[in-house]
């Protein structure tokens, strides 16, 4: 894990930046905020430098944006933990959970009364339809 990450954590465990702690867990959890900051400007077809540097202008904004909140350090600092804690224990959550399913129901799917396995058909091979 590069430095840079590792100081970005421990500004939102210390309650420091909830802007971190946001992007922190987003990450975790599998969600891109770049990439959701991406998809409206793909659509509105913008130059595409602008896509992929705009997205990392506006984050670092909203995290100079966050000192001017009025917040009390007390409950910020409880946001960031919840939000960093929360999303630690809501993914080793989806990690168990998609474990203890696989193990139950992956190999229960039974074929219906409907079912038609596929025809063995044989396709031509090669650009002259050699054998």
């Amino acid at each position: 894990m590069p430095f840079l990450s590792l100081r970005a954590l421990w500004k939102g465990l210390k309650g420091n930046s909830l802007v971190f702690s946001i992007v922190f867990a987003m990450a975790l959890l599998g969600f891109s905020l770049a990439g959701i900051l991406r998809s409206p400007l793909k659509a509105i077809g913008l130059w595409w430098p602008l896509i992929f540097i705009l997205p990392v202008i506006a984050i670092g904004w909203s995290a100079k944006f966050e000192k001017g909140l009025k917040l009390e350090p007390s409950f910020k600092r409880l946001l960031c933990l919840i939000l960093i804690l929360g999303s630690v224990v809501l993914s080793i959550l989806l990690w168990w959970t998609k474990g203890f399913l696989n193990d139950r129901y992956a190999d229960s799917v039974q074929p219906g009364p409907k079912f038609e396995p596929p025809r063995e058909e044989t396709l031509p091979r090669g650009p002259r339809h050699r054998p």
